[in-house]
């Protein structure tokens, strides 16, 4: 009687891991209407000098998709954050494709040796039904 109730609690239990592995491996949730997956990244380079990068999968070709803004933060003596740059796009149109589903793009940056910096990035996708911005903070590096 015991072992039939050992194999009932092992078979519920494997059926609950089998079924919750379904639903998860199935609830992939859509950024927005326009962004199905963003990515956004900070890599150190050495001597103060870094990139920050990010990639975009459009849920559709987009008119304009790209970064329409990215602030560089820097950090302060303080160990807050502060804006130490503003690349935009009006300024650098290489930051935004033009009828694109997917994009990447790569930002250098010159900082201070042993300062610590993180990037936010505003994506920006724009179709026929209108447009979205979206922000994203990298990871804090130190330069």
């Amino acid at each position: 009687m015991r072992k039939q109730g050992v194999r009932f609690l092992t078979a519920v239990a494997c059926l609950t891991i089998f079924l919750c592995s379904m639903v998860g491996a199935n609830a992939t949730v859509k950024a927005s209407d326009y962004f199905a997956r963003t990515q956004v990244w900070a890599t150190r380079q050495g001597g103060g000098n870094f990139i920050v990068e990010y990639d975009i999968v459009a849920t559709d070709i987009m008119d304009e998709l790209g970064a329409s803004v990215v602030f560089i933060m820097e950090e302060q003596s303080d160990g807050d954050f502060e804006v130490a740059y503003t690349f935009e796009s009006d300024d650098m149109p290489e930051l935004i494709e033009s009828n694109a589903y997917t994009t990447y793009g790569c930002i250098p940056y010159e900082g201070t040796p042993g300062t610590r910096y993180y990037a936010t990035f505003g994506l920006y996708a724009k179709n026929s039904s209108g447009n979205e911005t979206i922000y994203f903070d990298t990871n804090i590096i130190t330069a």
